[in-house]
């Protein structure tokens, strides 16, 4: 193949993740003004029924709802600014400390709801040799991982938990989150990794954490892989070269 077919073969193949980089930011802008719109909405019409609110306990349970609108915005702006943050900035690696990420990711989930019923078991394996990442996308991916093991928990079990468990080999190492959640049916495993999925009615996420969480792998040469069924739990086994 001659150099002239080579960079033509390139170009076009560059224009065709543009297109569809494109297409993708469409979607994703029209979605996303609609989920910020949605909680704001809500905020304003909250706001305007506290004014002539006298009774206390309704006073209590409007605010409660406010703040469950404004978590949910921030769940929205935080989700949008990872998925610019991973479509737009370059890899850059670094060494770090797993056991701190995990801790620093945990530390800050602990307002969500039925944190405390999560018991997290962490074995973080010590690598011989130094481990190169891109911090702010591993951070992205470990937070996106708890915050999901946290959210979908099946309550009506004794108790709930997640391991999260890292190991090295010669050239990559693998992270692992296994849960006893509420589990995810078969025939949903790819599509809970396309934009704005949600896999249930119940879900008050963005749809774009484990679409990001994809973006991610895939910028990082990485795989993942999903085993999962319905009150069974799910395993995410992520595994990445360094």
């Amino acid at each position: 193949m001659t150099e002239d077919k080579k960079n033509e073969l390139e170009l076009l193949r560059k224009n065709e993740e543009l297109k569809i980089l494109n297409e993708e930011l469409d979607t994703f802008v029209y979605r996303s003004s609609h989920d910020l719109r949605a909680p704001l909405t809500s905020v304003i019409g909250l706001t305007s029924l506290i004014e002539d609110e006298t009774d206390l306990h309704k006073i209590y349970y409007l605010n409660f709802l406010i703040k469950e609108s404004v978590e949910r915005l921030l769940k929205v702006t935080d989700d949008m600014a990872d998925y610019s943050r991973n479509a737009r900035t370059s890899i850059q690696k670094e060494e770090v400390s797993f056991p701190a990420l995990i801790d620093e990711a945990i530390l800050s989930h602990h307002f969500m709801e039925n944190f405390h019923r999560l018991k997290i078991n962490i074995d973080v394996q010590t690598s011989t040799v130094p481990v190169l990442v891109d911090k702010k996308r591993i951070e992205i991916l470990i937070n996106n991982s708890l915050s999901n093991a946290i959210k979908y928990q099946d309550t009506n079990k004794e108790f709930s938990f997640l391991n999260i468990s890292v190991k090295f080999y010669e050239s990559t190492f693998k992270m692992v989150f296994e849960d006893n959640g509420v589990g995810i049916a078969e025939e949903f495993h790819d599509k809970i990794f396309e934009m704005f999925y949600r896999a249930n009615s119940y879900s008050l996420g963005s749809g774009l954490g484990l679409y990001i969480v994809k973006g991610i792998v895939e910028k990082l040469n990485g795989k993942v892989e999903l085993i999962s069924a319905p009150d069974k739990g799910s395993t995410f086994i992520f595994t990445f070269p360094f």
